[in-house]
């Protein structure tokens, strides 16, 4: 190769490469900023949007819960539970019961820990529930929502809200409960809520998964489910303030918002893969990098065009060199 084609070839390579320096390198930081930028915004927004959907949800279900606490209260303190009546007593319950289909059994355990009158009758004289927590805790004067439980009467999971009952001077007549189907809580607050992108985990005060995608995980404490090490934490934290991390689960990144019932104990978790949280920035980083293709591809050919009429000179230099006799 002679001296005017490696002159012409360094030309239009250095105008190529010049020309993309100055063209692209502004669009790759401009790109680059703008996918950070929506990215950030984007997972504000999603922790925004699902931290509210967490607390509303936290807020449903305690207002559920203590709706039918309060109905119980109410009928505790009324003159057929404490006459100890037992027809006068049943007729009420049975009233009550019949009022809501996600009441499974009402009931009035004696202070001894007996039941002593049951919407589900043949439990009457015979069922003992003196080991039961929320019995114990009615007995001590407190108001209470149970753990799940399964349910003596139907099988069913269940939630226990119980109250103690008093005389009209006071002492202690026993507690007062009702099993509400914890399926209808689950049903109306989570399956409703969770789509094809998301799922939620429930998690009681016991630490018991009660509500989870992986169905084989329900039922068993957070310690058996061999959960990986980003979920343990989360869920071993299990603070009273609603909040919103990013964890590994799954082999993949997700958004989690979390919330608590503070009367019952209970946990919410709705995850977010980031891949469905960040789809918005994908898309911007690919349009970006289709735009940098296009430009580069017109950039190159416009610095192409002018390193020609930059180097056509020296072609005719070249061509009048070799015209000139030789030994001038």
């Amino acid at each position: 190769m002679n001296l005017f084609s490696k002159i012409k070839k360094s030309i239009n390579v250095k105008f190529v490469l010049a020309f993309l320096s100055i063209g692209i390198i502004p669009i790759m930081v401009t790109s680059t900023l703008i996918y950070q930028s929506s990215r950030e915004e984007l997972i504000t927004k999603e922790e925004m949007l699902l931290g509210v959907q967490a607390e509303s949800t936290v807020q449903g279900m305690e207002e559920w819960l203590v709706k039918r606490l309060d109905e119980i209260s109410i009928i505790s303190q009324s003159n057929a539970i404490r006459s100890e009546h037992l027809e006068d007593t049943l007729q009420l319950m049975n009233t009550v019961k019949a009022q809501d289909p996600t009441y499974e059994t009402v009931v009035f355990t004696g202070a001894e820990g007996i039941v002593e009158a049951h919407t589900t009758e043949e439990h009457i004289g015979v069922l003992d529930l003196s080991d039961r927590d929320y019995f114990q805790e009615g007995m001590a004067g407190d108001q209470n929502m149970s753990s799940v439980l399964t349910s003596n009467a139907t099988g069913n999971r269940i939630v226990v809200v119980a109250t103690p009952v008093n005389d009209s001077s006071g002492n202690r007549l026993g507690v007062m409960s009702a099993s509400v189907n914890f399926e209808a809580l689950i049903e109306q607050f989570l399956l409703n809520t969770s789509n094809a992108n998301s799922h939620t985990v429930f998690i009681d005060d016991q630490d018991i998964i009660q509500s989870h995608p992986n169905e084989d995980l329900v039922g068993l404490h957070i310690t058996e489910a061999n959960l990986e090490s980003d979920l343990m934490t989360l869920f071993e934290s299990r603070s009273e303030e609603s909040g919103t991390s990013i964890v590994q689960a799954n082999g993949e990144e997700s958004l989690v918002a979390h919330a608590s019932i503070p009367t019952a104990g209970y946990s919410i978790y709705f995850f977010t893969p980031m891949n469905v949280v960040l789809a918005g920035a994908e898309t911007v980083k690919w349009t970006s990098i289709i735009i940098m293709i296009i430009a580069s591809v017109i950039i190159s050919g416009l610095a192409l065009i002018i390193a020609r009429n930059i180097s056509r000179p020296i072609r005719k230099l070249q061509v009048m060199f070799k015209t000139l006799p030789k030994g001038i």
